[in-house]
C-alpha cells in the first residue's frame, strides 16, 4: 500500500486513539461528563474565543500553503525551509505558550468577574516581552550554526543552507 497505507494507518489509529481516550476519560472522571448547565454560556465563550480559533486556522493555513509551494522546489528546498523552521520554532512555540497561556488566564478571571486579577496578571508581560527580545538575539546570533545542526551533514546540504 506504501504511503497511502502509512496515511490511513496513522489518521486510523490516532481516530481510535481519540475514541477510547474520550470514553476511559468520561467513564473514569465525573466531570468530563456534560450536563445541560454546561451549555449556559456557550454564546458568550463562542463570542470571546473565536478570534484565537481564527488565528490559529490562518496561521495553520498559511504553513499548508507555504509548504506546498515549499514542495514543489525539490528536497534540497525541503530540507532548507524544514531546518529554517525547526530553529523559527523556538521562539514562534514559546511566544504562542505566553499568549495562550495570558488569555486563558484573562478568560477565567473574566468568566469569574475578577477584574482585579486580571490587571494585576499583566505583570507576566515583561517575562513575555523579555523572551521575545532574547529569542531574537539568540535566532540572529546562532541562526547558520542551528540551522546547520537540523540538516545532514554532507557538504552538499550545508553549501546550500541559506537563512
Amino acid at each position: 500500500m506504501g504511503v497511502a497505507g502509512a496515511a490511513w494507518a496513522t489518521v486510523l489509529s490516532q481516530l481510535l486513539s481519540a475514541i477510547l481516550c474520550t470514553v476511559i476519560g468520561v467513564r473514569k472522571f465525573l466531570i468530563l461528563r456534560l450536563k445541560k448547565e454546561d451549555f449556559q454560556n456557550l454564546g458568550s465563550v463562542i463570542k470571546t474565543h473565536m478570534s484565537m480559533g481564527f488565528q490559529m486556522s490562518v496561521m495553520c493555513i498559511g504553513q499548508l500553503a507555504m509548504q506546498g509551494a515549499v514542495n514543489a522546489l525539490g528536497t534540497e528546498a525541503i530540507a532548507g525551509y524544514t531546518a529554517a523552521t525547526k530553529v523559527d520554532q523556538f521562539s514562534v512555540l514559546m511566544n504562542a505558550a505566553f499568549g495562550i497561556a495570558i488569555s486563558n488566564y484573562v478568560a477565567q478571571n473574566y468568566g469569574a468577574g475578577l477584574w482585579d486579577r486580571i490587571r494585576k496578571g499583566n505583570g507576566s508581560l515583561p517575562a513575555s516581552d523579555k523572551h521575545c527580545k532574547c529569542s531574537y538575539v539568540c535566532d540572529d546570533h546562532f541562526r547558520t550554526p542551528s540551522g546547520r545542526a537540523h540538516v545532514c551533514n554532507t557538504a552538499h546540504s550545508r553549501d546550500h543552507l541559506v537563512f
